[in-house]
């Protein structure tokens, strides 16, 4: 089985990830991208994320 890879440097961008989500579950409306090169960690990110709500 795979490990998933560190997340280096992104804490900033879940903590983000987190606000919007408390504000979603408020009712407030959210509409998020994620953006840039292939390779870069999108992926990685949305799944670090998901596993944490």
């Amino acid at each position: 089985m795979a490990t998933a890879p560190a997340l280096i440097g992104r804490t900033e961008h879940l903590h983000r990830l987190s606000e919007l989500a408390r504000r979603a579950a408020r009712g407030e409306r959210q509409v998020v991208f994620l953006a840039g090169p292939v390779g870069i960690g999108k992926t990685a990110i949305a799944e670090a994320f998901a596993a944490g709500l």
